[in-house]
């Protein structure tokens, strides 16, 4: 049991430091995802919060709003570009492979296996801008997650502010 404890604790310094590698050093539209996440801080409510504070909280959701759906969808087109250029990669890598395996008169071609292993290994760049782009999406589509749960949050609070309001000035 200690050497389980032992590698996944050696792990998890390996993984701290690269998260928090990605999180500071890898840019997304020119910020680090530590300033985006910041920028994208929602604000605090409570059941106790009123009318002006709500309605302060939804002047900063709807910029938050904004913001998180914007870059969700960059997010996600550069994905998609990213994809086709790895694809189109991979493709040109196999046929090179291929043209090299022909022309040094091979008999026989690398296996699919063998081929597609290759042409990995000299596309491994395209596949880390794909795997960053993967990352970028997950990372968007969760704010966007939190904004649609803080959203419903608010739109409760807000409802049951307006009854009290309604129901105390009922009474004046």
């Amino acid at each position: 049991m200690d050497e389980t404890i032992e590698t996944a604790l050696a792990g998890y310094r390996n993984y701290d430091e690269y998260v928090s590698s990605f999180m500071d050093n890898v840019p997304f539209r020119g910020k680090p995802l530590t300033e985006w996440e910041k920028e994208v801080q929602l604000p605090s409510v409570s059941e106790h919060s009123d009318v002006a504070e709500l309605r302060a909280a939804n002047a900063s959701f709807v910029n938050i709003l904004r913001i998180v759906n914007s870059n969700l969808a960059y997010a996600k087109a550069s994905l998609k570009s990213c994809e086709a250029h790895y694809e189109s990669a991979m493709m040109s890598a196999k046929k090179s492979i291929i043209e090299e395996f022909e022309q040094s008169g091979s008999k026989r071609l690398p296996s699919i296996e063998t081929l597609n292993s290759m042409a990995m290994e000299r596309c491994k760049v395209k596949y880390i801008a794909l795997t960053i782009a993967e990352s970028f999406v997950d990372y968007w589509h969760i704010q966007n997650e939190k904004i649609r749960i803080f959203d419903s949050r608010l739109s409760g609070l807000g409802y049951l502010v307006s009854l009290e309001e309604r129901y105390s000035t009922r009474g004046q």
